[in-house]
């Protein structure tokens, strides 16, 4: 879901509450805000969120932290938590790590790549290659040529 989509759904379900019920909304939007905040709980967990091992980056808004951990960040400030679970909450489920698709909770093999999912990534990386001195004269060119024996 778009950030501005998450924002208008959190605040229409509020109007329509407090349209529909007026002085009783008072009344239903703490049990709006706990049944929510019950169903992100519980959606979190179904989806595999976890604490991630690493720290996030610096400077980018990153809430990382588990299941309960949402729940409780959805119970105490509802109106931000609540529609910035539903923008992340597709980047927070369970991805194949040699894909990155989307995968089920408890699936073994991915979907998409057929991919073991309990087998651990190995990263291949590339050898370096030295390039030669940008901007060389063709003799200097020769020269790195041949102290690289190419």
């Amino acid at each position: 879901m778009k950030t501005i989509g998450a924002i208008l759904l959190t605040i229409a379900v509020l109007v329509l509450i407090v349209a529909l019920l007026g002085d009783l909304a008072v009344l239903f939007i703490p049990l709006l805000v706990l049944g929510t905040s019950i169903w992100v709980l519980i959606d979190a967990s179904r989806i595999g969120v976890k604490k991630a091992a690493q720290k996030p980056q610096t400077g980018r808004l990153q809430a990382d932290v588990g299941p309960v951990g949402w729940f409780i960040f959805c119970l105490l400030v509802w109106i931000i938590a609540f529609p910035y679970y539903l923008v992340v909450r597709s980047q927070l489920r369970k991805k194949c790590p040699q894909c990155l698709g989307v995968v089920p909770d408890g699936a073994r093999k991915c979907m998409h790549c057929g991919g073991d999912l309990a087998a651990p990534v190995v990263e291949q990386t590339l050898p370096v290659v030295e390039q030669p001195p940008r901007d060389s004269t063709i003799e200097e060119y020769e020269r790195w040529k041949k102290s690289q024996e190419l």
